[in-house]
């Protein structure tokens, strides 16, 4: 004797013989030949029994263990004599895993029997809490971006990147700090700096800036460092890079900077510097280099100090 089931149990029975029992077979019997699908996946899709079919089997073949399930129904409404829908919260617990779904379900009555034509399931988003309508981390994140945006705009420069190898070689730049240096394209300049961000600094200051970054690297994970990079139209600029020690998406160690253009406070700096060295008839005086190292001073100097030239 054949018991007969009704839309309700349909589901339930589908749901189980899918994740409890793992059942192949038994659980494609409860869907229409043209049945159609759509996971929680991009591109998760099927349309047609057959390929439903080949979906369940490498959905069991992956994880065969059976699932403890949580079943309740949301909402049901019948639409006509042989149309039904449902909703229903799905949890899905085993010694792997733990997920919470959303199924939503069309059946059609046929000949008696009532067959799933169409469903789609739903993971219910961590970011949208209980009440809220847009996710208020997502309201934040566009807070976050407008003010990254106005942060850009208002500083001379960009972001770029390199492994931590000789040479440093080329790992990204953004749009911001290819603009900045007339170059169209990241291939452009890749290929302007022989891949190797080394290449884009003065070479007279690329010595002096390998062993700063790898000094301040093995003390801690960032650095600040200011040298001359180059442009595409072969002039120069003085930039201000702070950067920090981080891995890639494949694990690789690399570096990632923050370039600011500081050329025109070098050059009043310079100036500074110019007068400050060679005000005629000082008492005392020191020359100092663009980094403000001592590199000379008349003995009048250490006489205002209290030291011996020795001494200091």
């Amino acid at each position: 004797m054949t018991v007969r089931i009704d839309e309700r149990q349909t589901v339930q029975f589908f749901c189980r013989a899918w994740f409890q029992e793992r059942n192949l077979e038994k659980t494609v019997s409860y869907l229409t030949d043209d049945i159609k699908f759509v996971g929680t996946g991009l591109g998760e899709t099927a349309k047609g029994k057959e390929m439903m079919t080949r979906y369940v089997s490498q959905d069991i073949c992956e994880i065969p263990e059976p699932f403890n399930m949580d079943f309740s129904v949301i909402y049901e409404q019948r639409l006509a004599e042989d149309i039904y829908t449902q909703a229903v919260d799905l949890t899905l617990i085993n010694s792997m895993y733990m997920w919470h779904l959303r199924f939503f379900f069309t059946l059609k009555s046929r000949e008696g029997k009532w067959l799933i034509c169409c469903f789609h399931a739903a993971e219910p988003g961590s970011s949208q809490q209980g009440g809220e309508h847009y996710p208020k981390t997502l309201v934040f994140e566009n807070v976050m971006k407008q003010r990254n945006e106005l942060l850009n705009e208002s500083i001379a420069g960009g972001m770029m990147g390199g492994y931590i190898e000789s040479g440093f070689p080329f790992y990204f730049i953004n749009r911001r700090m290819l603009d900045y240096l007339g170059y169209e394209n990241e291939a452009e300049f890749v290929e302007d700096i022989e891949g190797l961000i080394t290449n884009c600094m003065h070479p007279d200051d690329r010595k002096r800036v390998d062993e700063e970054v790898e000094r301040q690297l093995q003390c801690k994970d960032e650095y600040v460092v200011e040298y001359r990079m180059k442009r595409k139209d072969g002039l120069y600029i003085w930039v201000h890079d702070m950067g920090r020690r981080m891995a890639d998406e494949n694990g690789r160690p690399a570096i990632t900077s923050v370039c600011i253009d500081i050329t025109t406070q070098k050059k009043a700096q310079n100036e500074v510097l110019h007068i400050y060295n060679n005000v005629p008839g000082a008492v005392f005086r020191c020359r100092f280099d663009e980094y403000f190292s001592i590199i000379d001073a008349n003995d009048g100097f250490f006489e205002f100090l209290d030291y011996t030239r020795e001494e200091f």
